[in-house]
């Protein structure tokens, strides 16, 4: 992609050696983090049910504010500065987790409690944990809702970190972050199906008779 660096340079202003928290609307946090998952106004403004004027105010500020123009125009539209991709992870995490520790939810009782969490998982989690899971669900915790997103494995963290997922079921275990917890559910060995009377493991199948045979590919994805 084509970023006009001249224009990269002309609008960046020299950046605040330390930006005084207590001066910062929190609003404004919420803005930015719409304009770097957008990288364009009007979308971000919709996002977060702003105007496009308003938006186009709080992009305004937040330049002042950070010293850096975050969105400049590139070939296909608008893109984000090197300092604007820096800021969009942290961002992210961090009003997620100011957002969980607002929440101020009591502890949680299975048995009363009534809300909806959110699985990200592959087909495995469907197939083999699901119905046990919905088994005990309904006796230990009848007022749970599960909801399941099948989602590829590398966006597992990213999902945890932005709050919209509670949960992933996932194989193999995933880099995560420092502000997620990893648990080992369970273990299973892989196994070899074969047609009863095949007639090449008849006496057993050893890895050259593995290596040798034609075998059935199952993926989600077709690859």
């Amino acid at each position: 992609m084509h970023v006009d660096m001249r224009r990269l340079h002309e609008t960046r202003t020299p950046v605040p050696e330390d930006v005084d928290l207590a001066g910062i609307n929190l609003n404004l946090l919420v803005a930015l983090d719409a304009l770097l998952q957008e990288s364009h106004v009007t979308r971000a403004a919709a996002r977060v049910g702003l105007t496009q004027s308003a938006m186009s105010h709080a992009l305004a500020q937040l330049r002042e504010l950070l010293g850096d123009a975050l969105l400049i125009r590139g070939r296909g539209g608008m893109v984000l500065t090197p300092r604007a991709e820096q800021l969009t992870a942290p961002l992210r995490r961090g009003l997620a987790e100011l957002q969980r520790a607002l929440r101020s939810e009591p502890a949680f009782e299975p048995a009363t409690a009534t809300r909806r969490f959110t699985v990200a998982t592959r087909d495995y989690f469907g197939s083999v944990l699901l119905p046990s899971a919905l088994e005990l669900l309904g006796r230990e915790a009848p007022g749970v809702d599960l909801s399941v997103r099948h989602v590829e494995s590398n966006t597992y963290p990213a999902l945890m970190e932005s709050g919209e997922v509670d949960l992933t079921v996932v194989t193999p275990p995933v880099e995560s972050g420092p502000g997620l917890r990893q648990q080992k559910l369970f273990t299973e060995d892989f196994v070899c199906v074969v047609r009863k009377g095949h007639p090449k493991v008849r006496r057993g199948l050893d890895l050259d008779t593995y290596l040798h045979l034609s075998h059935v590919l199952i993926s989600p994805r077709g690859d």
